[in-house]
């Protein structure tokens, strides 16, 4: 029986349903979770206690204990994957000593996968979760050391690692080949499904239910998606809309089984946010606007992208307009969007795409050349932000702050998004940074 290790952090329980899948097929899985304080592992459990104890002012001597313990837990950790672990997948670029153990991982010929989900590989300067004040240099001087932050976390683990995971529209910082896990699935369980027939959430009202429920309102565009809704209602069509924030997860699956039709965000960069595929589990149809289809355009995709309705931002009231005209469509909908979430993404079909990873098989049919795209319009951004964001980013820091010197094509790219290109003319320093 072979023996995976799943950590440091589990973004959106992918792991944890991974595990399920992995499980299921009869693998030997540790699940660690520094979020999870509900976990039965002794060292997990050790590792949030002193994690938290770190972070508390104390006096020299206690300071330098607790420190003390938390490296002997974090040594235990890694002495344990070394030794009884054949599989390591990593989330959310984690590690236990600044990456210094993937050397050693590799040493002893482990298979490692590193996940990047979003903000631990998009540039900071397009992602509108460090969003900063056009004016302000401080501003400014933090997102250029969390860029930069960024930046050397990845190129430690490309050096160390072989596979990596990571939807290629914010793939900016790599070379080595990628695999955007839209290839490989985002795993959901069955029985993870618990939904009461009999219980209903959603408020009362008339017409057609739509529900958004963003994690955080600025970076999902709720403002302008509230606009949208009001102005159709406006015009005449029956809407019942409800937005909801900071909800536990079983209450937002349960109201998204009694929605007509999701709004996921307006400005994504993926084309499978965590929404779009719970709601896709449910049945429940979604629209989801962003620029990402400026780069999922291309044919081999095609076959692996859901059947949810895809537009530009500024399309999003024509497609909700639409849909409104078409509500046989929407009933039609539930159904296909359903089948192709559990065909595809059912946490044992997912796992045995990592399996197949494992075994070194299926990797050149779906990696892909992180240099030989170029998306540069970001997350929660519109791409006139984009464009003032990168002009005063490059204004204010030397002409390779961007940190694309690598990817000829991305450098390309975003010199286009920066205005006064004639007081610019060697924009992206072909040198790496310091």
């Amino acid at each position: 029986m072979r023996k995976v290790f799943l950590g440091y952090v589990d973004i959106s329980k992918n792991l944890y349903y991974l595990s399920l899948g992995l499980k299921e097929l009869g693998y030997d899985v540790w699940l660690f979770n520094y979020q999870n304080k509900s976990t039965k592992s002794i060292l997990n459990k050790l590792f949030i206690r002193y994690l938290n104890k770190k972070s508390i002012p104390q006096s020299k001597i206690i300071d330098l204990l607790n420190k003390t313990k938390y490296f002997i837990i974090r040594l235990l950790i890694f002495l344990n994957i070394l030794l009884f672990r054949k599989v390591i997948i990593i989330s959310f670029s984690g590690t236990l000593f600044n990456y210094r153990e993937l050397f050693w991982f590799r040493v002893f010929k482990k298979k490692i996968i590193y996940w990047f989900h979003g903000s631990d590989s998009r540039p900071p300067y397009i992602n509108k979760v460090y969003k900063v004040k056009l004016n302000s240099k401080q501003e400014f001087d933090n997102l250029l050391l969390k860029t930069k932050q960024i930046y050397l976390n990845i190129k430690k683990i490309e050096k160390q690692v072989k596979y990596i995971v990571c939807p290629i529209s914010h793939a900016h910082f790599f070379e080595k080949k990628v695999i955007d896990p839209i290839f490989i699935g985002k795993p959901f369980h069955f029985n993870e499904v618990l939904i009461k027939k009999d219980k209903k959430l959603f408020p009362e009202g008339i017409g057609l239910k739509i529900l958004h429920a963003p994690s955080k309102k600025d970076v999902k565009g709720s403002n302008i998606i509230r606009e949208i809704i009001s102005n159709i209602q406006n015009s005449g069509f029956q809407i019942n809309f409800y937005e909801i924030t900071s909800a536990q997860h079983s209450t937002v699956l349960q109201l998204i089984c009694e929605s007509d039709l999701v709004i996921d965000q307006l400005y994504s960069d993926i084309p499978i946010p965590s929404i779009t595929k719970e709601a896709g589990f449910l049945g429940t149809p979604v629209v989801l606007s962003g620029y990402f289809m400026e780069v999922y355009d291309k044919k081999i995709f095609e076959k692996y992208l859901p059947p949810v309705y895809y537009c530009k931002p500024e399309e999003l009231e024509t497609t909700l307009r639409h849909l409104l005209n078409n509500r046989k469509e929407l009933v039609e909908m539930r159904q296909k969007i359903k089948n192709f979430f559990f065909e595809r993404f059912n946490s044992v079909n997912v796992a045995n795409n990592f399996i197949s990873l494992f075994d070194d098989n299926f990797f050149n049919q779906i990696s892909l050349n992180p240099l030989d795209f170029s998306y540069t319009s970001g997350c929660g951004y519109s791409k006139s932000e984009v464009k003032n964001l990168i002009n005063q980013f490059v204004k204010f820091y030397e002409k390779d702050s961007l940190l694309i010197h690598h990817n000829k094509v991305l450098s390309k790219a975003f010199l286009k998004e920066i205005t006064n290109n004639d007081q610019n003319p060697n924009l992206i320093s072909p040198l790496p940074p310091r």
